[in-house]
């Protein structure tokens, strides 16, 4: 099963991740791209790519959401996948791309991470006090809808959770308990099921 773990920077992504990956038996994974180069050339390729085109941007993080879905057999939890590449990336000349990476990699599920920028600013802060990002004012904004639009538009399995009230602890154990369920379902059905998009506020 390959669960996508989505939302803006601070939302939680990446703290939940690691939660289900370290209690849960579910691979791990963040930037596939970088799997194409070292370290090094990495941060320079992601450089230019930052700086380039739409049509670059989308196409370069596409075979990276390829390759994340095709990279290991099992259970899968994606670090951002196909709602991010969309939120940043896409124009309305791209609707092809995203396509093709809708029919090749999507998900079983999309959990997506809801946070104000005021909750997230703060932990974003907590974490690092010198992160550049907490300058960059696209950060900061909501790109919910845009998101949620892009689910909608492609008829994907998504669940909404609203982190703003919950502790790390809350966090993990609420979207593990989302897990949970959609595996038995996932099962028992084996792999024909259908998830009832929820918003869970």
């Amino acid at each position: 099963m390959i669960i996508a773990v989505e939302g803006m920077d601070g939302a939680g992504k990446t703290t939940v991740c690691k939660y289900i990956s370290s209690h849960k038996n579910f691979h791990m994974i963040e930037k596939p791209t970088k799997y194409f180069f070292n370290k090094h050339d990495f941060n320079k390729v992601l450089e230019e790519i930052y700086n380039s085109s739409p049509l670059v941007r989308s196409t370069f993080f596409g075979l990276g959401n390829i390759l994340a879905v095709n990279k290991y057999d099992g259970n899968i939890i994606l670090d951002r996948h196909l709602v991010s590449n969309y939120y940043w990336n896409y124009s309305s000349n791209l609707d092809e791309i995203y396509d093709i990476l809708v029919k090749e990699c999507s998900p079983d599920l999309t959990i997506l991470l809801y946070a104000t920028s005021e909750t997230r600013y703060k932990r974003l802060y907590k974490r690092n006090p010198h992160d550049i990002d907490l300058l960059d004012p696209t950060v900061f904004e909501d790109g919910t809808d845009k998101m949620v639009k892009f689910l909608e538009k492609y008829n994907m399995k998504y669940v909404i959770v609203d982190t703003n009230n919950m502790s790390i602890d809350e966090m993990n154990a609420y979207v593990e308990r989302i897990i949970d369920g959609v595996e038995n379902e996932y099962k028992e059905s084996n792999r024909e099921w259908f998830w009832r998009k929820t918003i869970y506020f």
